[in-house]
């Protein structure tokens, strides 16, 4: 017999399951990415100079996944993944995210979640807890390898950093959540609410510093048509290889009270995914605000991808997606300056990704696409600005367009 107790919250489980009981399914996940990166700029902290660099042929493990999920008994899953990204990256490649070149690259834990279902007679109720990504934001939540387009849309990073101070957006918690289909091919719901660490920003991020309070984010969806879904997940996908005729609609809010950077923190956020037959359409929309004594810093974020997947005779698929994304955040002097005392975005970032998929399997794809971005930090020094066209690392620089193939493989 093993013995397992599991706090979540205030609820204590001491359970004794069977050895038999406990199922485990291998999680393996590679991004293999191949860019052709021309036009990247850095900026000189010393003459202001906007210096250019060699264009640059790269390689980079982008993303990997390894661990382990599964089930113990009839009400309890588990899911411990560690991650280790951008492996290999030059800092001046165009492609986003910090680089983790080092002679020994570091591998962390991306997700340690507990699951509890409640009532095996329903699917209203499954208790969570963890460091788990909040839930809010459909592109958040989706996995980067279930995307049609070649990356995830860089939205999702702003609205992680926004609630959580992290670009993997994990933070410890405790979430519930359910999911209920009324009419089959018809109608359906689902909700999570959770409850979460203060964001740690101070003393090393190790805490939320002498003022704290948690974070609350929520979300609610709502399919009409055939349901994106049979029971609870939340963990989400849009590439699928199954038709589906139907509209999913998210909102979500999150909410966080006074720290020692802010007296308030809030983001709204509002999804959709159409899925008709083999097209795809999915965009989100999602509002940040951030109030210091009455004084306030807002920034919008926003994308919208359409994509398509054409069966071919072998077995194989084709696929196209076009996505478009952008960020609007402040660009006078005034609101950039009081962005940064809130630790807030700033400036204006918009890319294009067009993407073509050659699917060998429904886990193995090769993507190639090319992205076009700009950026502004108008009324001031591109130095001053806080987004991800001009930040990097500490460094500041700005990168127009890329070129990535890359090789999506998960186990």
């Amino acid at each position: 017999m093993i013995r397992f107790v599991t706090v979540l919250g205030l609820i204590l489980f001491n359970i004794r399951i069977d050895a038999q009981d406990i199922k485990f399914t291998p999680v393996v996940g590679f991004q293999l990415w191949s860019t052709l990166s021309d036009g990247t700029r850095y900026l000189d902290p010393d003459t202001r100079n906007a210096l250019g660099v060699d264009g640059r042929w790269g390689f980079q493990l982008h993303r990997s996944r390894l661990g382990l999920k599964g089930k113990v008994g009839d009400r309890f899953s588990y899911k411990f993944i560690a991650a280790s990204d951008f492996v290999g990256k030059d800092i001046f490649d165009g492609t986003v995210g910090a680089p983790n070149n080092t002679p020994s690259p570091s591998f962390r834990l991306w997700d340690a979640i507990i699951s509890y279902r409640i009532s095996l007679d329903n699917d209203m109720f499954h208790l969570k807890a963890g460091y788990i990504v909040p839930a809010i934001s459909r592109e958040s939540m989706t996995s980067p390898f279930k995307v049609i387009s070649t990356e995830k849309s860089w939205t999702q990073n702003y609205i992680r950093r926004h609630i959580s101070n992290n670009g993997p957006g994990r933070t410890a918690g405790i979430n519930l959540g359910g999911f209920k289909v009324i009419n089959e091919n018809k109608f359906a719901f689902g909700y999570d609410i959770g409850v979460y660490n203060s964001k740690l920003d101070d003393f090393n991020t190790n805490s939320a510093g002498r003022r704290a309070s948690n974070l609350i984010a929520g979300r609610m969806t709502f399919h009409i048509g055939e349901p994106e879904m049979q029971s609870y997940l939340q963990g989400l996908q849009q590439l699928t290889f199954v038709k589906r005729r139907g509209i999913t609609i998210g909102l979500s809010q999150a909410y966080q009270g006074q720290t020692d950077f802010y007296d308030q923190n809030s983001l709204t956020t509002l999804d959709l995914l159409l899925q008709w037959d083999h097209f795809f359409l999915t965009g989100e929309w999602a509002y940040m605000g951030r109030n210091f004594d009455n004084v306030n810093a807002d920034a919008n974020t926003a994308f919208v991808r359409a994509g398509y997947l054409i069966p071919l005779s072998n077995s194989k698929h084709l696929s196209f997606a076009l996505t478009y994304m952008t960020y609007d955040g402040a660009i006078d002097a005034l609101g950039i300056d009081r962005a940064n005392r809130m630790r807030a975005f700033s400036g204006e970032e918009k890319y294009t990704e067009a993407t073509v998929n050659y699917h060998l399997s429904s886990k193995s794809r090769l993507s190639l696409s090319h992205t076009w971005r700009a950026g502004s930090s108008g009324d001031i020094d591109p130095a001053e600005v806080n987004n991800n066209y001009y930040k990097q690392s500490g460094f500041t620089f700005m990168r127009p367009s890329y070129w990535v193939l890359a090789w999506h493989i998960t186990i």
